[in-house]
């Protein structure tokens, strides 16, 4: 389940850190936490979305699609 992030964490990330306070508080009324289970996958090579991901704690390892060698 998400829950709301915590304000000191999400002012250590940039963009947030350089925002105007009300630009700020908006983000922050957007922005969640979500637990991710180890070996999930995030996303894929080629999606496209328009949210951001921060890893606030943990690893994540990016690997790139092998290719077609047609």
């Amino acid at each position: 389940m998400a829950e709301p992030i915590d304000k000191k964490i999400l002012k250590t990330f940039v963009p947030a850190d350089a925002l105007k306070a009300e630009n700020f508080q908006e983000l922050a009324s957007k922005t969640f936490l979500e637990p991710v289970a180890a070996g999930k996958t995030i996303f894929k090579e080629g999606d496209h979305d328009k949210k951001a991901i921060y890893v606030v704690e943990g690893q994540v390892e990016i690997l790139s699609s092998p290719k077609d060698s047609d």
